[in-house]
C-alpha cells in the first residue's frame, strides 16, 4: 500500500470513529481475550477513541455491568434484566412513578433507591442540584445506549465510577489546568476571559459533573466518556479549553460574562465535534 492510499484510509477511519485499522484490530484482540483484561481495555480507551460498534460493549465491561468472562454474559445480563424490572416495580408499588413517568426520571429514582437515599418527597428531591445532575446523566445514557436496561446499568455504574475518580482527583484544580492550557494556546482569549471575569461565571464544576451533557451534543460526549470510563477525568479541562478556543471569535467581542456563558451553554453537533476534536488533540499532545 502506498503512503498516499494509507493516508486516505486513515483519514476515512478517523471520520467514522476509528483512529485507524490497526487500533480497531488491537481492540478486537483485547475483546477476544479469555478473560478480557480490564487494564488493557482501560489503556486503550485512554489512548484512542472507541469505535462506535464496540463502545457500549467495552463500557459495560469496564464499568462492571458484565464480567470479563464472556461465557458468563448471558446469565449476568438475565440477572440485570430481572433486577431492573424489580426496581421499576418497587417504585410503582411505592407510588413513586406512573405509567407515563419519563424513563430518565425512573432511572434516576431507581438509582436513588439502590443507594438507599430515596426520600419521601421525591418532587423536592428531584429539584435539588445534585439530583438534577443525575437526571441529566440518566438522559445521556438513554440517548447513547441500545436499550433502556443497558442505559440504566451504564448510568448507575458510571455514577459510582465517577465518584471514585472525583475522590482520586479531589486535590486537583481543574480551573488552573484550564487556565494553563489557554495561556499556552490562546493568550489573548485568556486575558479577555480574565478581564471580563468570565472564568468566575462558568459553572465549571457542574459541567464537569455532567461531562458536558446539555452543553455538547451526545455523539461528541460519547468520546469524552471513553476517557472517563477508561479511568481518567483529565480530559475534562481540555474539553472546556477547546470549547472556549472554538468559540473564540464570538467570545472576544463580548464583555458581558453572563452573555458569554450563555453562548457556551448550548452547542450544535458541528461545534461540539470541533470542540471535542480540538480537546483530544490537546489531550493526546500533553499526555503522550
Amino acid at each position: 500500500m502506498t503512503d498516499k492510499s494509507r493516508n486516505f484510509r486513515s483519514s476515512y477511519y478517523d471520520k467514522v470513529g476509528f483512529r485507524g485499522v490497526e487500533e480497531k484490530k488491537s481492540l478486537e484482540i483485547l475483546i477476544n481475550e479469555k478473560p478480557m483484561d480490564k487494564g488493557k481495555l482501560s489503556k486503550f480507551c485512554l489512548r484512542f477513541t472507541l469505535p462506535s460498534i464496540y463502545r457500549e460493549y467495552v463500557w459495560q465491561v469496564l464499568l462492571g455491568v458484565i464480567p470479563v468472562n464472556a461465557e458468563n454474559h448471558n446469565s449476568i445480563l438475565q440477572q440485570r434484566s430481572e433486577h431492573y424490572v424489580e426496581l421499576e416495580n418497587s417504585l410503582k408499588v411505592m407510588l413513586k412513578i406512573k405509567d407515563d413517568t419519563p424513563k430518565l426520571i425512573i432511572h434516576t429514582l431507581m438509582f436513588l433507591l439502590t443507594e438507599d437515599v430515596l426520600e419521601y418527597d421525591i418532587q423536592k428531591q428531584l429539584s435539588t442540584s445534585k439530583v438534577q445532575s443525575l437526571i441529566v446523566l440518566a438522559s445521556l445514557f438513554i440517548e447513547l445506549s441500545s436499550s433502556e436496561e443497558t442505559a440504566f446499568w451504564l448510568f448507575k455504574n458510571f455514577i459510582l465510577h465517577q465518584r471514585k475518580l472525583n475522590t482520586k482527583y479531589k486535590n486537583v484544580s481543574q480551573k488552573e489546568i484550564v487556565e494553563t492550557i489557554l495561556k499556552k494556546e490562546e493568550d489573548v482569549l485568556f486575558e479577555h476571559l480574565c478581564t471580563t471575569k468570565c472564568f468566575d461565571s462558568i459553572p465549571l464544576d457542574l459541567w464537569f459533573d455532567r461531562v458536558f451533557a446539555e452543553v455538547l451534543h451526545e455523539s461528541s460526549i460519547a468520546r469524552i466518556c471513553d476517557k472517563i470510563i477508561g479511568g481518567s477525568c483529565k480530559i475534562l479541562p481540555y474539553i472546556l479549553s477547546a470549547l472556549l478556543i472554538v468559540r473564540r471569535h464570538l467570545l472576544l467581542p463580548l464583555n458581558d460574562a453572563d452573555k458569554m456563558v450563555e453562548l457556551l451553554e448550548k452547542n450544535p453537533e458541528d461545534v461540539s465535534e470541533l470542540a471535542v476534536n480540538k480537546a483530544l488533540e490537546l489531550y493526546y499532545t500533553a499526555n503522550h
